[in-house]
């Protein structure tokens, strides 16, 4: 059964039973805007670290959602947002860095100073111990490279997640989740990128890491400083082809709780605790970036070279909890239904909750067998166009 997609204001509460079809309009589950990168700088900024040649991104479509002739399409897709780091000048311990951001970082630079021509009203968002789930889309390139076979460079592509406490101020109290999506060395023949597969180097966190968990303290111009925890995981380790658009999809709830929780952070320049101030409640998330860093191997070396990428999509929500294993399936906050479901039985959404149905998404509930989906008063389902209720 394809749905209609209908806005109907919402008073009383209402069922949804085999043949019938309803959606009505609440509040947004979405916490990322454009988050198919279709708007160019429209909510996307530019961020570089000690980046050499930073002028070198693009958007393959413009901050009016048009599409960008010179630029697109990007290996065949025309909402990509093409970064570019590059070592021109060597120096010891080179790292380089090209990131797309939303939101407000914990040093001062949010969207709008990034080249973006608003932030994101969704950041900071409060309620981060709901069940969020992350999906991205990326590629790497080998259309720039390091600069020979001697020059030994590693490339990393990253989102990374920046949560700040909400009252802590001196020090600041910072907690940053980089998530790895793809590794890239340098062929030692060829010169040319290569995909490497990165290797858990920590045993003391549940999930395998590609750095040390640590935290370090930075003095802060006026007095203040920010105290900041480094929680790294690998999102993805699959080996894929060069010039191929990959995607990745994890909920990131219990990482998300593991960082903030982890007491086992290594100490450096005068961090005072191993283990962050408080618990997620006393969080928000402030920022959501999607870079690519880039450094020598070894650190000591003078090694030149660029790396290029795009990400195309990043997407990220609160997912509904799993249905339980018997009895109805009890819906009390904001939440949406990402991926095709099967459920036999009632789904009731209740407490002034908005449950959505994203698109391309299929609930089977069994309608035909009697099961129903019942929005009481007060709360409201929304039904994509292209979603169906079975």
């Amino acid at each position: 059964m394809k749905n209609k997609f209908m806005i109907i204001g919402l008073i009383l509460s209402f069922v949804i039973a085999s043949g019938s079809v309803i959606s009505v309009y609440g509040f947004e589950t979405e916490i990322t805007n454009d988050r198919g990168i279709g708007c160019g700088n429209l909510h996307w900024g530019i961020k570089n670290f000690k980046n050499d040649n930073p002028d070198e991104n693009f958007f393959t479509r413009d901050s009016n959602c048009d599409e960008i002739p010179a630029n697109s399409p990007y290996f065949d897709r025309d909402n990509v947002a093409v970064l570019h780091t590059e070592i021109i000048t060597p120096e010891p311990n080179s790292f380089r860095w090209q990131a797309i951001l939303q939101g407000e970082d914990p040093f001062g630079n949010n969207a709008t100073e990034g080249g973006a021509l608003i932030d994101n009203t969704n950041f900071p968002y409060d309620e981060i111990e709901e069940n969020l789930r992350l999906r991205v889309q990326w590629l790497w390139s080998n259309t720039e490279t390091p600069n020979s076979s001697s020059d030994e460079l590693k490339a990393r592509f990253l989102t990374n997640l920046w949560f700040e406490h909400k009252t802590a101020t001196d020090p600041k109290v910072l907690i940053v989740i980089d998530l790895l999506v793809d590794e890239l060395n340098t062929d030692l023949q060829t010169g040319n990128w290569f995909q490497f597969p990165s290797e858990n180097v920590d045993n003391d966190s549940p999930f395998d890491n590609y750095s040390i968990q640590h935290c370090n303290l930075i003095p802060k111009p006026g007095g203040n400083s920010e105290q900041i925890y480094h929680f790294s995981v690998i999102l993805d380790d699959k080996n894929r082809d060069i010039g191929e658009f990959r995607e990745v999809t994890r909920n990131i709830k219990e990482m998300i709780s593991a960082a903030i929780s982890h007491t086992l952070y290594d100490q450096r320049d005068g961090c005072s605790s191993s283990k962050p101030l408080g618990n997620i409640t006393d969080y928000q998330l402030t920022n959501i970036e999607q870079g690519i860093e880039l450094n020598a191997i070894p650190s000591t070396a003078n090694h030149i070279g660029a790396v290029e990428g795009g990400y195309s999509f990043s997407e990220l929500i609160v997912e509904c909890e799993s249905p339980p294993p018997s009895g109805a399936w009890m819906i009390d906050s904001d939440c949406a239904i990402p991926e095709s479901i099967s459920f036999d039985g009632n789904v009731i959404v209740t407490n002034n909750s908005l449950l959505k149905i994203l698109d391309n998404v299929t609930l089977d509930l069994n309608l035909g067998d009697g099961n129903s989906l019942t929005a009481q008063a007060g709360s409201g389902i929304i039904i994509k166009s292209t979603a169906k209720i079975t």
